[in-house]
């Protein structure tokens, strides 16, 4: 079966997080580290996929992908803003990292 693969850019921008690394999360599996600035790719079987990332006790909203076999899927990830970072380690803890998803023959 041809793997599917997932890419995470970590934008390079913003002071939050700047020297701490983000959990890649799949399927309930922590499969990479990605810190600022970085990118990385982790392959996965095509079908149904889950993603987060997360760090601490906060994370981002889980995003839930149906890949097929060839395609790709690339998520761009940031931290809040400073104005906004209080609000998410607190109330909005589930959607702290910020991500944009793009899929198909990327």
């Amino acid at each position: 079966m041809m793997a599917t693969e997932l890419r995470f850019k970590r934008i390079r921008k913003g002071w939050v997080d700047r020297y701490r690394a983000y959990e890649v999360v799949v399927n309930g599996e922590v499969r990479a580290k990605i810190k600022r600035g970085e990118e990385v790719s982790v392959n996965v079987d095509p079908g149904h996929v889950e993603i987060h990332l997360r760090i601490d006790w906060c994370k981002s909203r889980l995003v839930e992908l149906d890949l097929a076999p060839g395609n790709a899927a690339q998520v761009d990830c940031r931290p809040r803003t400073m104005l906004t970072a209080f609000y998410g380690v607190t109330l909005g803890r589930n959607s702290y990292i910020q991500l944009d998803v793009k899929t198909g023959h990327l």
